[in-house]
């Protein structure tokens, strides 16, 4: 059979002919009811599939015309519509002749049946025959249902359009809150075009979207040292499914921000790249996290190489002082070999409070913990100043009434103060204002999140500004490094800041630095508050002097030098000395006079693989009475064992004057006999 089917939608009319195609039936398409005559002028058909909203001419009309014809007035009609659904829509398909009347979607079965109906039924009056009705009756009923179906339609495009406008305003609020700009680039002849940039690019960089749009906005904005990388790699990005790059770029007001930009590439369904879709992320703040953690740990790096420097360069100090002062001791002297000598001591001396300063800064300096209030501390330091700083700078003080109490050292904290006031002094050499205060701060947990080295708690923060020269942002990252200075040759060591770092940290604190060039410079050290009667951690000896003894006292040391130089001072004060240069060889001393040594002295840091303190454990547990005194180049605290606070052990720090070490073995022997009288 013949079947003419008639749909505005292409896609209904590719699904109705295959479906009747696949029956047998021969098809005949048109996309409207005017089309549909054009058909039919020429061409004999046995049935029409007509859908009845169409452009041009619907079905209704083309049901009259046809029924009107004395040519097709017979040709069965069936309405297949998803539009007109209604029982009056029916209603009047049913009066202008149709025989059948299907909603979409249907069944093919349903309509294949239908369709086998009307072919095999002869036309009958009343079932798809047109109706008795005028024609002018039947035109006011079909423009009813005309109108009815175009107001319908209207309240539904009504309501799409209005639920298209929310979903637009919806994204549109999204994306400027959003932090994220989004932004899309079109692919034409190998050229990148902007073609969308999200509202939010305002808020972000500063620039309009019109602004952000321009050809050459991009390129002009980059950071100079970024430019050349990224336009080396643009023309790459047509060719890569994703990729990201971070970089700066200039705000308009100047400003350059670190940008995370992520692009994904978008293909047409040849394959071929249409599109880049990418978004711009601010990492300003991460950038300059990483920043602190790398220089925090080039500063720790920076610490361990400090302290393997003041540890060896103690060793030699403790022989050139340590042998200097047997020398100043001796009779008789020659006065110009004394003074020579004196000469070679007081430099020692002074080298030996540079490694003080090393030691400081890589925290193998242990801090002799009490509680102190800062405002005692800075007071102190104030009298100090006053004829240091020099008359033409004016010294100010900030020192609030109540206590503020910390965990400290105090001489490690007026060590600190005295630095920062001496390169203050330095940033001014024509005058100025130093003001030194404190105050009492407490950090959130929101507050310290946006800080890389704080974290929440009470702190004490001592504030130290001067009205100098302030420091270049070049210059600024590497300010704490040790022997780092911009001072002239021989007019710094460059370990005044390193050490004010080592002490702060030690202190379990931390400094924040503001300055810029011409404005001054403020330092802000956060230390820990603590309540005024807390128990002060350090502990304190008496110093009684020094006598002889007849003991027995096990040396051990791995550095000649310094050994002989322990063995001369231990003989001049009266002890008998066995020595040993490592561990093993102290085991082995041990085993053939175990009974006869009363005290240990040795190194805390040896080559083998024995340390001072493991030797001491496997000699007191063998002879508990045992006493112990270590030494070391670094600081007590170098194994991470609390000796100071080991009843039974003793630390001399090197260098070490002889008087200071007869006086630690005297002590601790002299204790031993009070335990065997007691």
């Amino acid at each position: 059979m013949k079947i003419l089917i008639v749909d505005d939608y292409p896609a209904n009319l590719r699904l109705l002919r295959a479906q009747l195609e696949a029956e047998g039936h021969h098809i005949i398409e048109a996309a409207n009811g005017l089309e549909a005559l054009k058909e039919l002028a020429h061409a004999n058909v046995d049935a029409i599939i007509s859908d009845i909203l169409m452009p041009r001419m619907d079905g209704y009309r083309l049901c009259n015309e046809v029924r009107k014809s004395g040519r097709w007035h017979s040709v069965p009609f069936i309405f297949y519509t998803a539009t007109y659904t209604s029982p009056s829509d029916k209603k009047l398909a049913m009066e202008l002749g149709a025989q059948r009347f299907i909603t979409k979607p249907a069944a093919p079965a349903e309509l294949f049946a239908a369709l086998s109906e009307v072919l095999r039924t002869p036309a009958q009056p009343g079932l798809g025959i047109p109706t008795t009705k005028p024609d002018t009756e039947l035109l006011n009923e079909y423009s009813e249902r005309l109108v009815a179906k175009l107001e319908e339609k209207n309240f539904e495009l009504a309501q799409s359009s209005k639920a298209l406008n929310l979903a637009h305003e919806r994204l549109r609020h999204l994306l400027l809150l959003s932090p994220v700009v989004i932004y899309s680039l079109k692919i034409a002849a190998q050229n990148l075009v902007t073609e969308f940039v999200s509202e939010n690019v305002e808020s972000l960089l500063g620039f309009t979207v019109a602004e952000a749009m321009s050809p050459d906005w991009w390129r002009e904005h980059l950071h100079p040292e970024d430019r050349e990388r990224l336009l080396a790699s643009w023309p790459g990005m047509t060719s890569k499914a994703q990729s990201s790059d971070e970089y700066r770029f200039q705000r308009k007001n100047g400003d350059y921000i670190w940008l995370r930009d992520e692009k994904r590439l978008s293909r047409d369904d040849g394959g071929e790249p249409v599109e880049i879709i990418g978004s711009w992320a601010d990492i300003t703040e991460r950038k300059r996290l990483e920043g602190e953690l790398m220089q925090a740990q080039k500063m720790e790096c920076v610490g361990h190489l400090a302290g393997g420097v003041a540890h060896d360069f103690n060793n030699m100090l403790t022989v050139i002082n340590g042998h200097s002062s047997l020398l100043l001791d001796s009779a008789n002297l020659d006065p110009e070999v004394a003074g020579s000598l004196r000469m070679i001591f007081s430099a020692g001396e002074r080298a030996a409070r540079m490694t003080h300063q090393l030691l400081a800064f890589s925290r193998r300096q242990p801090p002799g913990l009490e509680v102190l209030d800062l405002n005692e501390v800075i007071a102190e330091t104030l009298k100090l100043l006053q004829h240091l700083i020099g008359e033409d700078i004016t010294l100010e003080a900030g020192i609030p009434s109540q206590p503020l109490c910390i965990q400290g050292d105090e001489g490690m904290i007026g060590q600190m103060l005295l630095n920062l006031a001496v390169n203050a002094r330095d940033a001014m050499p024509r005058g100025g204002r130093l003001t030194i205060g404190a105050n009492r701060r407490a950090i959130s947990a929101e507050e310290a999140l946006g800080r890389a080295q704080s974290r929440p708690g009470d702190f004490v923060c001592v504030e130290v500004r001067d009205t100098g020269a302030g420091i270049p942002p070049e210059v600024l990252p590497r300010i704490f490094e040790p022997f780092f200075t911009t001072k002239e040759p021989g007019k710094g060591t460059g370990l005044g800041l390193a050490t004010v770092f080592g002490i702060v940290r030690q202190h379990q604190g931390w400094i924040e630095v503001e300055s810029g060039v011409g404005a001054g410079t403020l330092f802000k050290i956060y230390l820990p508050a603590s309540p005024r009667e807390k128990v002060a951690l350090g502990i304190k000896h008496d110093a009684p002097i020094p006598g002889g003894g007849n003991e027995t006292i096990l040396l051990v040391e791995d550095e000649a030098a310094v050994r002989e130089l322990g063995v001369a001072v231990l003989h001049r004060y009266g002890y008998r000395v066995l020595e040993a240069g490592s561990g093993k060889e102290a085991l082995n001393v041990w085993k053939r006079h175990a009974q006869r040594i009363d005290l240990l002295l040795t190194d805390l840091v040896m080559p083998d693989d024995m340390t001072g303190a493991e030797l001491a454990r496997e000699l007191q547990g063998q002879k508990p009475s045992l006493k112990v005194i270590y030494s070391s180049g670094y600081g007590e605290d170098w194994a991470g064992e609390p000796f100071s606070l080991q009843k039974s052990a003793r630390f001399v720090p090197k260098p070490y004057q002889p008087h200071a070490l007869a006086k630690a073995v005297r002590e601790s022997l002299d204790e031993n006999d009070k335990a065997k009288r007691a």
